[in-house]
């Protein structure tokens, strides 16, 4: 007795099927998720003119016998005046916490614009001024 086969095997075997299989292809290439650079660092200024609204940083050394011209404060932080480094001029930086150094000290945060009454110097009246909003700081 031979081995039966049913037509549709028989066919199937000698004409292939009609509608063609799905090609396989390798999956494409997914768009990881890369590394972002880090953040340009602030840029280092020697003076606040004409950064207003930027976050910068300044090197320089607290004035033990500042000469505001202007009494202005930011909520929750206290004033210091900088000597900045590389230039004659001593700015206001507001800060959290009073820094400790003994020798010169970075200071980063934002440029503000203190407006009020000028308070001593050749300044009367109504005046206004860059000063610093500082989010850190640390000693050089």
């Amino acid at each position: 007795m031979g081995v039966r086969s049913a037509p549709w095997v028989l066919l199937l075997l000698v004409g292939g099927c009609r509608e063609r299989a799905v090609e396989i292809k390798a999956a494409p290439e997914r768009e990881l998720p890369r590394e972002q650079p880090a953040p340009a660092p602030s840029a280092i200024v020697t003076t606040l003119v004409g950064h207003v609204g930027e976050e910068v940083t300044i090197t320089g050394t607290v004035v033990a016998k500042p000469r505001p011209r202007l009494a202005a404060s930011r909520p929750g932080k206290s004033p210091v005046f900088v000597e900045v480094e590389g230039s004659h001029l001593e700015i206001a930086a507001h800060v959290a916490t009073l820094p400790h150094c003994s020798g010169p000290l970075y200071l980063t945060g934002r440029v503000v614009v203190a407006v009020g009454m000028a308070k001593e110097g050749s300044t009367e009246g109504a005046y206004a001024e860059p000063q610093l909003d500082v989010d850190r700081w640390h000693c050089r």
